[in-house]
């Protein structure tokens, strides 16, 4: 079996309590490979509100968000948000192979 092992400035293939506020700039493969946590993913009516002060950003990469799929049994929903993408070469925010559902929100895509 060969494991392709994606470079990235973030390469974080746990699920995290907390990540943000952080900058990936100019990097030669992905700006963030994450593995988001599960939830529930129901809409709320609410909205989240995209923050200066705790977006993740992606600037001039090739990828700027690449989504993995969750580890085990997925029985939930993923979802990506307060992120920003923009001057990526190939795409904002990638996934491939997905098998959860997926919710996005608060999320600012531009010239990718």
């Amino acid at each position: 079996t060969v494991f392709y092992r994606p470079f990235a400035a973030f390469l974080i293939e746990v699920t995290m309590a907390r990540f943000e506020g952080n900058v990936a700039a100019g990097s030669t493969g992905s700006g963030f490979v994450m593995r988001p946590n599960e939830e529930t993913c129901a809409p709320n009516g609410q909205g989240v509100a995209l923050s200066e002060e705790t977006a993740n950003e992606a600037v001039g990469c090739v990828v700027g968000f690449f989504v993995l799929t969750c580890k085990g049994a997925c029985r939930k929903c993923i979802s990506l948000s307060g992120v920003v993408a923009w001057k990526n070469a190939h795409a904002g925010i990638l996934t491939a192979d997905q098998t959860n559902n997926m919710m996005v929100e608060a999320v600012v895509l531009s010239d990718n």
